[in-house]
């Protein structure tokens, strides 16, 4: 389970991720990270926080962010909010290590979900040229985090319109959206 002060790795993306403040320790208002990249980090594809703001505080190094297909690259020092439902990427395409403190308000269950995400691709199911875990968990992820994050375009109506249908098959073949390996075993999701 997520509390202040734990970090988890995600070797695909170059991210360290250092939760500062949690869902419980901010009543649900806000939840707070610090992700540390290496140079040439970056996530694969753009993503949405359908019912969350997004601020990036750039801490050190500077980072390069998409926003509804306009790039900026910010630096230390600098402040990046992205509203509630745009489409974004960010990354570090640059020669030096980056790191941002990140806030999305409201906190919703994002914890669980980079938990469970980053500990996908540390045990090796995700892939590493997509950074996309199998269909089934993917979809399955996509469902159960649907009101946290989603995709823009096309692909997220899609993704959208699979998950009540696909979502009871994964959890047939036995995937989750939270495993007791990466968050707290006796908390389960229901969705």
């Amino acid at each position: 389970m997520a509390h202040v002060g734990k970090t988890i790795d995600h070797p695909l993306s170059g991210e360290r991720l250092t939760f500062l403040e949690t869902s419980a320790t901010t009543g649900g208002d806000y939840l707070k990270i610090r992700l540390d990249m290496t140079p040439g980090g970056s996530l694969p594809r753009p993503h949405t926080h359908p019912r969350a703001e997004e601020r990036f505080e750039v801490a050190e190094g500077r980072v390069q962010i998409v926003t509804n297909g306009k790039t900026r690259i910010a630096e230390a020092g600098e402040t990046v909010i992205v509203p509630r439902g745009a489409g974004h990427v960010w990354g570090n395409p640059f020669d030096d290590p980056a790191a941002v403190v990140v806030t999305v308000n409201p906190a919703l269950d994002l914890e669980t979900f980079f938990e469970t995400w980053f500990g996908l691709a540390r045990d090796g199911k995700v892939n590493p040229r997509t950074q996309i875990p199998s269909f089934l968990q993917a979809v399955l992820l996509a469902h159960d985090f649907r009101a946290e994050i989603g995709m823009p375009g096309l692909a997220g109506v899609a993704f959208r319109g699979l998950g009540p249908v696909v979502s009871p098959l994964a959890r047939a073949r036995g995937y989750r959206s939270r495993y007791p390996r990466y968050s707290d075993p006796d908390v389960t999701r229901s969705c």
